[in-house]
């Protein structure tokens, strides 16, 4: 029984020490947040995945128009060029054209 007492007056020591830390915590993480809204604003990152999504044909109706393999294919092969533009490092801009050529082996 006395076990438990000093375990239990234990956990309330615990527990006040935490209660006075609570706030610091809470008003920290306040300021974490507010930082991370003037660093990363939503709305620019929201016009970034708009934008990707546009650019890849990643809409529910384009995704949705997929119904055989031949259709993933298409798009593999649309997804890949639209890629490519994006890389600044793709043969778009960096191979010879006369040396590229875009088609599956067989």
């Amino acid at each position: 029984r006395i076990d438990k007492l000093k375990q239990r007056l234990y956990l309330e020591d615990r527990m006040a020490k935490t209660c006075v830390k609570l706030p610091f915590f809470i008003s920290s993480l306040g300021c974490f947040l507010v930082a991370i809204s003037i660093l990363v604003p939503t709305e620019r990152v929201a016009n970034v995945h708009r934008r990707l999504t546009d650019h890849f044909g990643l809409s529910r109706n384009n995704l949705e128009s997929i119904r055989s393999f031949g259709d993933i294919y298409d798009y593999a092969a649309a997804f890949e060029g639209a890629n490519g533009e994006l890389q600044a490092t793709s043969a778009e801009y960096w191979c010879e054209k006369r040396y590229f050529e875009l088609t599956w082996s067989d």
